[in-house]
């Protein structure tokens, strides 16, 4: 039995699978029958092409009637329990029916995150008031796996402040401090 009829055994064995076809198309090629080949790979890709579409379009008609559903839902008079300062920042269908992302003050999180981790799955908070550089630190390492959003007012503050200090640095004469690379030569 040569490999051709090896490979076209296989195929007849795994009906529902493609991967001997495009091997017998690989063999197909290589024994000079380019034309063969290709169309087995084109129709391949064109049925494969035309599951995903079919995919694609159940999808889009499930997300109508979600979306629909979602919107309802939404407008009833359920709210989830927050504590006061904290609000629901995003009711999208990408949380799941859950509330992921909050917005609030940084003392207001502060107080009742043990509370708000307990009942809801939150993966980001929005802070509403300015946190320091130490306060950002030490949310980081208490609550890692959670996003945090700051103010921007902050970052533009933190900037100047690092741009004040190479000024100052640079105004005493100062050198700038020196970097030392991994094998502690300086550069």
């Amino acid at each position: 039995m040569s490999d051709g009829d090896a490979l076209l055994k296989s195929i007849i064995a795994n009906r529902d699978d493609d991967t001997p076809r495009l091997v017998y198309a690989d063999w197909l090629e290589e024994n000079e029958q380019t034309d063969r080949a290709e169309f087995i790979r084109l129709t391949i890709s064109y049925l494969r092409l035309t599951q995903l579409h079919e995919q694609l379009q159940a999808i889009r008609e499930d997300s109508d009637q979600l979306r629909e559903v979602s919107n309802a839902w939404l407008e009833t008079s359920w709210k989830p329990h927050l504590p006061a300062g904290c609000s629901w920042c995003r009711q999208d269908l990408k949380q799941r029916g859950f509330v992921e992302e909050i917005e609030c003050a940084a003392s207001t999180w502060i107080a009742n995150a043990d509370e708000l981790l307990a009942g809801h799955p939150i993966r980001k908070v929005i802070f509403t008031t300015q946190v320091d550089y130490h306060e950002r630190s030490l949310l980081s390492l208490r609550f890692s796996g959670i996003v945090f959003e700051f103010p921007a007012e902050l970052d533009t503050f933190l900037e100047f402040s690092r741009q004040l200090n190479r000024e100052i640095i640079e105004g005493f004469g100062i050198p700038p401090p020196l970097l030392i690379d991994a094998e502690n030569r300086r550069t």
